[in-house]
């Protein structure tokens, strides 16, 4: 026998277990699931057959006759019936709907309605006694009854309730010598009115008519009375706007004032005052309180205004001049006096 030698690295040696968990093995159906490259090409692929089926090969056309391409061409029946219902159901609201219209309006049954229920809420009340039967008006002292009844355009009997008193109001207040109006319904059958009225002020007078004004310069009346002939008279375009100033400056000389004949607005600028005995003074522009209290102290002194003068010119503030009357000037100057 062959002798055979062993020594210790011809041992076997066993394997150590490993501390590792073995992988499971997969299942055919999630090795399926796995990327397969060749799933991105199938898109391209069933495409490219496609194009090259319509394209490429000629299609064989389809033998029809002219019957079937006459049915092909119709409308399925449900398509017509979705629209024919609706339409049948807006003709048959639309017809009773127009004729009724139409017969209501040819017959104007709509005027006759509103007339007769008019005719019956009137006699509801006037058997409830809600009618005019009463007008007070209080302050009312130059103002025409007349025109107070026009403007209230209401009459004895007529129903309270339709009666309107801001349109009565406004009306009022628009009468010449009213300043302001309160008008008032108190049920059952009278109309209440309290009024003020404007105080005359002045005459103004343009393009040859003259007119009384109160002081904010508002018209009061077109009469021409002898009754209105005291009160002092402005002349011009917007006089009557600046008659209440010029009014005050020239009350602080009462004398004088009370000569004033005329006041004449030149240009809208100024001032002529024409008194009694024809005299002319021209104010100024500005300055006019200064200019009539140097006036009044030259009337106190020499009495200027009863000598032979025509106009005084107080436009300077520094200088007077003085414009004579041509026979008064004729003397002076025979007598060597300085004109």
């Amino acid at each position: 026998m062959r002798q055979i030698k062993v020594t210790a690295d011809d041992r076997p040696v066993r394997k150590a277990k490993s501390t590792a968990r073995r992988k499971k093995p997969v299942s055919k159906a999630r090795q399926g699931r796995r990327f397969n490259p060749a799933l991105l090409m199938k898109p391209f692929t069933k495409a490219l057959a496609m194009f090259e089926a319509l394209v490429l090969r000629k299609p064989k056309r389809k033998t029809t006759s002219k019957k079937t391409a006459k049915t092909a061409r119709r409308r399925p029946p449900g398509t017509i019936r979705k629209i024919a219902i609706p339409a049948a159901i807006c003709v048959a609201i639309a017809l009773p709907v127009g004729s009724a219209g139409y017969y209501i309006v040819a017959n104007s049954i709509v005027e006759k309605s509103a007339n007769w229920i008019s005719d019956q809420v009137n006699t509801l009340v006037v058997v409830s006694g809600l009618t005019v039967q009463e007008i007070s008006v209080i302050g009312r002292k130059r103002t025409s009854g007349t025109d107070m009844m026009e403007a209230l355009a209401v009459a004895r009997g007529d129903n309270i309730l339709t009666f309107d008193p801001v349109m009565a109001q406004q009306r009022i207040e628009a009468l010449g010598w009213v300043s302001e109006a309160s008008v008032m319904r108190r049920f059952p059958d009278e109309i209440f009115i309290r009024i003020s009225e404007r105080r005359p002020f002045a005459r103004w007078q343009e393009k040859g008519k003259t007119v009384v004004i109160d002081r904010s310069g508002a018209v009061v009346t077109r009469s021409k009375g002898k009754e209105f002939l005291y009160l002092p008279k402005v002349v011009g375009a917007r006089a009557n706007e600046e008659a209440a100033e010029l009014f005050d400056i020239l009350a602080q000389s009462p004398t004088l004032f009370t000569r004033l004949h005329n006041a004449v607005r030149i240009r809208d600028r100024r001032w002529n005052l024409e008194f009694d005995n024809g005299v002319t003074v021209m104010m100024p522009e500005e300055g006019l309180r200064n200019a009539w209290i140097r006036l009044g102290n030259m009337h106190a002194s020499q009495q200027i205004l009863n000598k032979g003068i025509l106009a005084i010119d107080l436009r300077s503030g520094q200088k007077t001049y003085v414009r004579l009357k041509s026979d008064d000037a004729e003397f002076r100057k025979v007598a060597g006096e300085k004109t």
